[in-house]
């Protein structure tokens, strides 16, 4: 066992060693590298007790499954990432699980779950401004949306993507939102305007020097051109793409360029060029497991043999691509192989079959139509219930800033009343003070004049009785002196 399992491993080195896993699943080019740090992790994870380590590596387990077409084993592992970071309350771990599971379902074609996942993830980037990452999550739903059909909804979400990331000017989200609007737009069959958005794309990639998204603006380029039936215009952006690919180990990205350069050579009229690259190409679709691509690659080869005169190969090859678009639910594939199995048996002068198999494709087409006019109606009533819950909401609150209006008024009324009524109440206990002060004083001055009066009349009686005094002495003078006159 290596030494960095038995003693408690430094955060940077488990850094480093989660950054390099990570590094190795980038566009599936080191799987088995991958995987191998994985086991590490894990194993640090268990004798550790390392959470860090262990949702790394159950997340790092999905990343490689769904790098090698597993999508069942890549949503087993993702969901097990998800229950621990939740246990863990680790919010932004929950939301890069939710991410990738959106991813995984879109690429097994299931919508609601799918766009679920993408809404949990995008709540969790915006509310905490991460705008890069928003971004990312509005570019895989507007993808998402698209393969679905639902074209209005998924230009809201390239438009809203382009909003966030203008401002900050992340170039490369930027070309991304420019490249997605182009693709909605192509689906749409507005060629112009596709080629518009895509060569801003490019310009923006291009300027940044960034190879991959350069790569992917001009691939989708080509298809606008084989699209509007410019053939060798679109035949010629592919091989400096295979080349690019080639040289940088993306199988995806070859194996694209090899289907591409089939269909454009059979609609040249190159049919043994056709054979030769949608061969290489079916191959290398097996390999990915591409159940779609095989279906494209298997048409295509039996286009090209019919061209060459190979009635019974391209029977074989039309409903060898008939089974894969079954298999997974590719209507279109269906369609476009049961028109070759008709023109094969056409070929073969087997009028009854070929009648057969016409009828399956005229089937199918209007199957298609049906289902298109049954997602118009979808989106039509998506973006209707979008608008009527946004008209909802802003009546809610509007009717909340109301009632909150209605109460600060009320609140105020209180307010001013109760001021009011402490005005009153303070008018009444002045008025009072002062009656009782004014009360107070007249009894004061009465009590003073009483006093005053009352020491008049003492001095009055003191006065009388000095008085009474003085005349009692004069007539006890008098009447001595009468004594005295009488004994003379």
């Amino acid at each position: 066992m290596p030494s960095i399992l038995i003693s408690q491993i430094s955060d940077d080195i488990l850094d480093a060693k989660i950054d390099s896993a990570w590094d190795y699943t980038t566009y599936g080019g080191g799987i088995e590298d991958a995987l191998r740090i994985a086991d590490e992790l894990a194993t640090i994870g268990k004798t550790q007790s390392n959470y860090k380590a262990a949702v790394n590596a159950l997340q790092l387990h999905g990343e490689c499954a769904y790098w090698t077409s597993d999508l069942d084993g890549a949503k087993d592992w993702y969901e097990k990432a998800l229950k621990l970071a939740e246990k863990e309350g680790d919010e932004r771990e929950i939301a890069n699980c939710h991410l990738s599971l959106g991813s995984i379902f879109s690429n097994q074609g299931v919508y609601d779950e799918g766009l679920e996942s993408f809404n949990k993830a995008l709540t969790y980037r915006k509310a905490n401004n991460d705008t890069s990452n928003a971004v990312f999550i509005l570019l895989k739903m507007g993808w998402h949306n698209l393969t679905a059909d639902l074209h209005d909804m998924a230009m809201n979400n390239y438009s809203e993507a382009l909003q966030w990331a203008e401002p900050s000017k992340d170039t490369v989200n930027m070309a991304s939102c420019y490249m997605g609007m182009g693709n909605v737009h192509k689906k749409q069959s507005n060629f112009e305007a596709a080629e518009r958005n895509l060569i801003r794309a490019l310009e923006l990639a291009e300027a940044i020097d960034d190879a991959f998204t350069v790569s992917a603006a001009k691939a989708n380029l080509g298809l606008v051109f084989k699209a509007q039936g410019q053939y060798q215009k679109a035949f010629d952006v592919y091989p400096p793409l295979l080349e690019f690919f080639q040289e940088s180990q993306y199988p995806e990205g070859v194996q694209m360029c090899f289907v591409n350069m089939g269909i454009m050579s059979n609609r040249l009229g190159n049919y043994e060029d056709g054979l030769r690259y949608s061969h290489l190409g079916y191959a290398m679709a097996k390999d990915l497991n591409r159940l779609e691509n095989m279906s494209d690659a298997g048409n295509e080869i039996g286009i090209a043999h019919l061209g060459l005169g190979n009635a019974d190969s391209a029977l074989y090859w039309s409903g060898l691509a008939a089974e894969h678009a079954a298999a997974g639910f590719f209507l279109e594939k269906e369609r476009d192989a049961e028109k070759n199995l008709a023109d094969a048996y056409q070929a073969k002068g087997l009028h009854e079959d070929a009648l057969k198999h016409y009828r399956n494709y005229t089937a199918i087409k209007d199957s298609i139509f049906q289902n298109e006019k049954a997602r118009d109606i979808l989106e039509l009533q998506t973006m209707y219930d979008t608008v009527e819950n946004k008209r909802q909401i802003e009546q809610l609150e509007a009717q909340a800033e109301l009632d909150r209006a209605k109460r600060q008024y009320l609140i105020f009324g209180l307010i001013a009343v109760s001021l009011l009524a402490l005005v009153i109440i303070n008018r009444e206990i002045k008025r009072r003070k002062k009656a009782r002060q004014l009360s107070e004083a007249k009894i004061k001055l009465r009590e003073a004049e009483n006093a005053r009066l009352e020491d008049q009349l003492a001095f009055k009686n003191r006065e009388l009785t000095a008085q009474a005094l003085h005349i009692a002495q004069k007539n006890k003078m008098l009447n001595q002196l009468k004594e005295d006159l009488s004994a003379l």
